[in-house]
């Protein structure tokens, strides 16, 4: 055993710890699964002129990566469709978010557990993560890996905004951010900046980015104007506001919007 003796003024604790013999037993590594099989999943086409030959697609370049942001970001819906990683992808160049305020990713998309790294977005506008905006959609088994620095709101490692009619859910599961995030501006978070409209889900994902923001800045959910459940969550990354309201996992604006 060893004594360790603190004083605080005139008082003095001693503490005891008692130290094992036993050897700490080597930890294994950790299995890393890639549940969906996309051997037969048709190959997102380059440049993606309809979605019409398919449900399911599998995406394993940047560039198709890239080509699903532009027909997403000219008006095109996806409502249906799902969108699977193959494998990781490491992003070469500025990323344009998928889905804007005038049309949004509707579908759904799958990481597969791999990675998407290197996202960078160096003059944000709003509206920026890997997703500008989603509406009622399902974002899953996904790492996302970057930098986003800009002068706007609404700026998420995952999506910037969330939005959808009343009843529309979208649902963020099993979702790692690591996206250090500076804005000048407020409602900036690990995983969604701002809730604008719909209900949405946050299960079992986590923030490990540096989070820095005016205000409205957190680990999960920045600014919540809807419905808003998270569910086995949790922040490991720096949150710093500037001016005013920083919280570790979730901001709620209004308080007669739902918080579950």
């Amino acid at each position: 055993s060893v004594q360790i003796t603190v004083s605080k003024g005139s008082e003095t604790k001693i503490y005891t710890l008692n130290l094992s013999d036993t050897p700490i037993p080597e930890q294994e590594d950790t299995v890393i699964t890639h549940p969906i099989n996309v051997s037969s999943m048709t190959a997102l086409p380059v440049p993606v002129s309809n979605l019409d030959g398919a449900n399911d697609y599998v995406i394993t370049t940047e560039n198709q990566l890239r080509a699903l942001a532009d027909y997403v970001n000219n008006g095109n819906t996806v409502s249906g469709k799902t969108f699977v990683l193959g494998n990781s992808i490491a992003l070469t160049s500025e990323w344009t978010p998928i889905g804007t305020d005038t049309s949004a990713f509707d579908g759904d998309f799958d990481g597969n557990n791999y990675k998407i790294s290197a996202l960078t977005i160096s003059s944000a506008s709003a509206d920026s993560g890997l997703f500008g905006v989603l509406r009622k959609s399902n974002i899953n088994n996904l790492t996302v890996e970057g930098d986003i620095t800009g002068n706007s709101q609404r700026l998420g490692g995952i999506t910037g905004c969330v939005t959808g009619a009343t009843g529309e859910v979208t649902k963020i599961s099993n979702c790692i951010s690591n996206v250090n995030i500076t804005s000048s501006d407020s409602c900036a978070a690990g995983i969604i900046g701002y809730v604008k409209a719909g209900e949405v889900y946050v299960v079992n994902s986590i923030n490990f980015g540096s989070i820095t923001a005016t205000g409205y800045c957190t680990g999960i959910i920045g600014v919540n104007y809807a419905t808003a459940k998270v569910q086995n969550c949790a922040n490991l990354g720096l949150i710093k506001s500037t001016l005013y309201s920083a919280a570790g996992i979730l901001y709620s604006a209004n308080n007669k919007k739902k918080v579950k």
